[in-house]
C-alpha cells in the first residue's frame, strides 16, 4: 500500500482538506468480535492513533463512512465535491463508502495503491465494479499520478 501520508501531505501542500473517517468494523458487525484493521477490538472503539499530518477525524456507527456521521455536513460546509479515498478495508468500508458519496452526488478518485483489501484476492473485482458502465461509481488513479496532477 502506498503512503497514505505522502498522499495527504501533497493533498495539504495544495491546499485542500484532509479527513480521517473510522467506520465500523465488519468484523464486529458480523458480531465476531476480533480485532480488525481500522481499531476496534472485540466491540470497544479504541481511539485513532496519531497521523503524520493534520485531519479532520470523524467517526462513523456503520460500514459506510457517511452512515451516522457528519461527513456529508463537513463536506458540504467545506463547499466539497472532489473526493480522493484511500484506506482499508477496500472491499467494505472504502468501496461503500465511495458508492454513497457517489450517490450523494460527490465526484469519486479511488487511489489503488494506497487501499488494501481484507482479501487480496478480491481487489481486482472491487476495482472493476467502480469502473463498470463508464465508471459509476467514480474513478481509479494511482498515488503518483494524483501527486503530478495536483502540482500542476
Amino acid at each position: 500500500m502506498a503512503s497514505i501520508a505522502t498522499l495527504a501531505q501533497a493533498v495539504i501542500d495544495f491546499g485542500a482538506t484532509v479527513l480521517q473517517v473510522r467506520t465500523a468494523s465488519p468484523v464486529l458487525r458480523a458480531g465476531l468480535g476480533a480485532t480488525d484493521t481500522d481499531g476496534s477490538v472485540g466491540g470497544t472503539w479504541v481511539p485513532p492513533t496519531e497521523l503524520p499530518f493534520p485531519a479532520t477525524r470523524l467517526s462513523s456507527v456503520g460500514i459506510d463512512g457517511f452512515f451516522g456521521s457528519q461527513l456529508d455536513a463537513v463536506l458540504r460546509a467545506s463547499h466539497l465535491t472532489h473526493l480522493l479515498l484511500v484506506g482499508a478495508p477496500l472491499e467494505t468500508a472504502v468501496h461503500s463508502t465511495m458508492r454513497a458519496a457517489n450517490d450523494m452526488g460527490y465526484e469519486c478518485l479511488l487511489v489503488e495503491d494506497a487501499t488494501a483489501a481484507l482479501a487480496p484476492d478480491l481487489k481486482p473485482n472491487t476495482l472493476s465494479m467502480i469502473e463498470m458502465s463508464g465508471g459509476i461509481f467514480g474513478a481509479i488513479g494511482t498515488t503518483a499520478a494524483v501527486i503530478a496532477a495536483l502540482e500542476l
